[in-house]
């Protein structure tokens, strides 16, 4: 039976990021739990995240993950383990950066994998729970 876990409180200080770039392993630190969320997971979550820099303020990340979540099948509610393998990419800039004073934006091509940041942290169980949420079926079937 699966369990909710409890959510990595890692946060990542900008300025501790070395031009050359840092790697950052689930293995390394307590499990990731997300509690009071829809998603359960089911056993650890492992995985590695690479996050270079771009410039002064803007960061790159690359990430694999691998994960069982616990679901609910849409047609016959019988609850089943559902693998994830997730490899990603995502763009980080600081929120100040998209205040342009539009009141809409669209998004373009490699814009979608545009995120925004505030402070001078990263918080690395935000970006993971992304993650797991985005591969998360819609709507979830057993067989």
């Amino acid at each position: 039976m699966g369990g909710s876990l409890e959510r990595v409180l890692v946060k990542i200080r900008l300025q501790e990021i070395p031009q050359e770039g840092l790697r950052f392993s689930l293995a390394d630190h307590p499990p990731l739990t997300l509690p009071g969320k829809a998603l359960v997971v089911d056993g650890p979550i492992s995985g590695k995240l690479s996050i270079r820099r771009q410039g002064v303020e803007d960061l790159h990340i690359r990430g694999l993950l691998s994960a069982r979540l616990r679901l609910v099948c849409s047609r016959c509610t019988k609850e089943f383990a559902h693998p994830i393998e997730s490899e990603f990419y995502v763009d980080y800039t600081p929120i100040a950066k998209s205040q342009t004073g539009q009141q809409e934006h669209h998004l373009y091509g490699e814009e979608l994998h545009l995120h925004f940041y505030q402070g001078d942290t990263l918080d690395v169980g935000e970006i993971i729970e992304n993650q797991l949420y985005l591969e998360m079926p819609m709507a979830p079937r057993c067989q």
